[in-house]
């Protein structure tokens, strides 16, 4: 199988994969294993699309980064609510260990849903 179909089936996998609810409370322990991930807001819109890359408690370490507020993908497009994760939002996730194929995963996995939010990396100006 060529590294494109590999890209494809595993995003089959992702989007057909388990939907999880954010917990209305505490920290989540999913899995610590490395992978990709997709949230849905309420009306099943697909928000964010993302991967955990690297540390010790993988998808579940970004995920309650997420929930705890330290991402991006809250300050900027839930506009530092952390709450709203907890009602309604839903994700999905699979297990990806090697490093290049979950960043293919994860870019062609926006470039196919779109998602509402995107982490660009571009760093907000202070105001002076």
């Amino acid at each position: 199988m060529s590294e494109n179909e590999m890209i494809v089936c595993l995003f089959d996998e992702l989007v057909n994969a388990e939907s999880y609810n954010f917990p209305p409370k505490g920290r989540m322990d999913i899995t610590y294993a490395l992978g990709v991930y997709i949230i849905f807001n309420q009306a099943r819109t697909v928000i964010h699309v993302g991967r955990s890359l690297s540390g010790k408690k993988g998808i579940c370490q970004r995920l309650n980064d997420h929930l705890a507020g330290n991402s991006s993908f809250v300050r900027e497009f839930l506009n530092s609510d952390k709450n709203n994760l907890r009602n309604g939002y839903t994700f999905k996730f699979i297990v990806v260990a090697d490093n290049r194929t979950r960043a293919l995963l994860e870019y062609f996995t926006i470039g196919k849903l779109c998602p509402l939010h995107l982490g660009l990396g571009v760093s907000r100006k202070l105001s002076v």
